[in-house]
C-alpha cells in the first residue's frame, strides 16, 4: 500500500532482556494428498533463518508457516511500543514493519524497533517502502540495505529476521528480464554486504503480478548464493474471480517447489474499492501451507480507513474484517499460528 497518514511518537529508551535468537510459530497441520513434504530432518543453522524447498525454517530446524501483520510502525510508533506486545495478543509469529531508507532516522532506532519486536515474541520482516510503485528506485534501496551501519544492525539480529528488499518496487510496465536482472543484481550485492538472513522480494505491479513473480521466482533462486530468498505476493486486485487466481497461484507455487508468501492483502483495495475473498485466501493457505501477513494493524490508512483492523492500535478494538482474520475465523492467526517446541520449552527440540 501507499498512501498513509503522517507523524510518529518519539523512540524512547528502555531496558529490557534480548534473546539470542527468537522462535516462533509453525503449523503442525498436515498438508492435503499430493503436496510434497520437505525432509523433517533439516539441518539447523543457528545463525539465520533458512528456505528449504519452498518452506522457512527457524534457527532449531523446525518448519515455520507465517501468520502475522503488517504495521506502519515508521510513522505511528517507532520503538514498536506497544504496538508489538498488542499484535502478539492475536498469537502472530511475525510483524512485517514499514520502514524507510530516507536519512530521518538513525541505525540505533532500527536496532531498536527490531529489539522490541523479539522482545515481543514476533519475528520482524523490515521493508522499505521508499520506492513503491517505482523500479528506478531499487537501486537506492539496495545502497541502503549495503550501507556498513545498516548491515552491523541487521547482522547483530540475523538470527531472528527477514530483509524484505523493497514493498512493491515497479509497476505492471516492468518486464520478466528487468526484473530478474534488478533482483539478481540487489541479490548480489546484500549478500557480498555480508547480509545472510533470508530476503524476501515482493512482486512488481505495486505487489500484484505474482504471475510474473512465479515465472521469474526459479531464475532468481539460482543467483541466490544462500539460497535463502522468500517471494511476496500483494493481493490486492478484487472480485470473485480471485478466489481461482488466489488457488492457482498458490498451487504453482507448490508444484514448483517456490516459497511464496501472502505479504499483503485485506477485505478490500487502495479507496475502499471492490471486495477481496480474503475468506477464500484463509482456507487456501492453510491446505497449501502458504504464509501470510494481512494490511494492516492500524490506525493510519489515509487511502482506506476500513484497512485498519484496529480503532486504536490495541488488541481488545480489533473490529469486522480485521477481527475475523486475526481471531475468530477458523483459519485465522489465533487458530492457525502454532508456536514450536522451541519457543514453549525454551530449547530446541531434543
Amino acid at each position: 500500500m501507499c498512501l498513509f497518514l503522517s507523524g510518529f511518537r518519539s523512540v524512547v529508551p528502555l531496558i529490557f532482556i534480548v534473546f539470542s535468537f527468537a522462535l516462533f510459530g509453525c503449523s503442525e497441520n498436515p498438508s492435503e494428498p499430493g503436496v510434497e513434504e520437505e525432509s523433517p530432518n533439516v539441518i539447523a543453522d543457528t545463525s539465520v533463518w533458512r528456505v528449504k524447498g519452498r518452506h522457512l525454517y527457524d534457527p532449531c530446524g523446525e518448519k515455520v508457516i507465517l501468520r502475522g501483520i503488517n504495521k506502519m510502525i515508521y510513522y505511528n510508533d517507532r520503538d514498536g511500543i506497544p504496538s508489538y506486545a498488542e499484535i502478539a495478543k492475536t498469537g502472530a509469529n511475525v510483524v512485517r514493519i514499514f520502514w524507510f531508507a530516507r536519512n530521518d532516522h538513525t541505525p540505533a532506532e532500527l536496532d531498536l524497533t527490531l529489539t522490541n519486536a523479539v522482545s515481543a515474541g514476533l519475528l520482524p520482516i523490515i521493508e522499505l517502502h521508499d520506492a513503491t510503485g517505482n523500479w528506478e528506485g531499487l537501486e537506492a534501496l539496495v545502497d541502503y540495505w549495503v550501507r556498513p551501519s545498516t548491515v552491523d544492525v541487521i547482522r547483530k539480529h540475523q538470527s531472528h529476521l527477514i530483509v524484505n528488499i523493497g514493498n512493491e518496487v515497479g509497476t505492471h510496465a516492468v518486464t520478466d528480464d528487468q526484473y530478474k536482472e534488478g533482483y539478481s543484481e540487489a541479490i548480489r550485492r546484500m549478500r557480498e554486504a555480508g547480509i545472510r538472513t533470508p530476503l524476501m522480494i515482493d512482486a512488481a505491479g505495486w505487489g500484484r503480478n505474482v504471475e510474473q513473480l512465479l515465472r521469474t521466482a526459479p531464475y532468481l533462486m539460482e543467483q541466490d548464493p544462500e539460497s535463502n530468498l522468500l517471494f511476496s505476493w500483494h493481493s490486492w486486485d478484487t472480485g470473485e474471480q480471485q478466489k481461482a487466481r488466489v488457488t492457482n497461484a498458490f498451487e504453482q507455487a507448490v508444484a514448483a517447489g517456490i516459497p511464496l508468501v501472502v505479504g499483503e492483502f485485506a477485505h478490500t483495495e487502495v479507496g475502499c474499492r471492490g471486495r477481496f475473498p480474503y475468506e477464500h485466501l484463509l482456507d487456501e493457505a492453510q491446505r497449501l501451507e502458504i504464509g501470510w501477513l494481512a494490511w494492516s494493524w492500524g490506525p493510519g490508512n489515509g487511502d482506506c480507513p476500513e484497512m485498519d483492523m484496529t480503532e486504536d492500535g490495541t488488541f481488545d478494538t480489533l473490529h469486522d474484517w480485521g477481527l475475523e482474520v486475526a481471531v475468530t475465523h477458523p483459519h485465522s492467526i489465533k487458530n492457525t499460528a502454532v508456536r514450536p517446541h522451541s519457543i514453549t520449552n525454551g530449547a530446541c527440540r531434543p
